[in-house]
């Protein structure tokens, strides 16, 4: 299995899109695993995996990510987990111990807020109020990010 992690100043890079480096790691049996930092700089995303498809990259974690990218990952049977943020080397610690997407500290402000909405946390009847409770999801989301 190989995992690649789009990186900008050794945190998660915010748009996998535009990322120009990642990290790539390759886990065997036993736990071992295998990183290298690769070059995915490409003006079309086309181009940009092609060289992910070299990596034979089999999960993206990624921040915000396009359709586009989205939908030319999934004819590649990548799988994608979207809305990611934080340092580095501990998103891909929880991702290798199996906690990722569990952990909210790793969730960007949108993905934390719509969990949020599915464990039945109500939107306030007025906007001033749901613009209160956006805020403070973006709030958490600036402490843990």
């Amino acid at each position: 299995m190989k995992m690649l992690i789009p990186v900008c100043n050794s945190r998660v890079s915010p748009v996998f899109d535009v990322a120009k480096t990642a990290c790539v790691y390759e886990l065997y049996s036993g736990g071992h695993t295998k990183t290298e930092s690769i070059d995915i700089a490409a003006d079309a995303l086309d181009t940009k995996f092609g060289i992910i498809r070299q990596f034979a990259i089999t999960h993206i974690i990624c921040g915000a990510i396009s359709n586009q990218a989205l939908i030319l990952a999934t004819e590649l049977n990548i799988r994608v987990v979207p809305s990611i943020c934080g340092d580095v080397s501990k998103v891909s610690c929880a991702w290798l111990n199996g906690s990722l997407e569990d952990d909210e500290s790793f969730f960007m402000p949108a993905k934390l807020c719509r969990k949020r909405n599915r464990l039945g946390i109500k939107k306030s009847a007025s906007k001033q109020q749901d613009g209160n409770q956006t805020n403070r999801c973006i709030k958490n989301w600036r402490t843990k990010c």
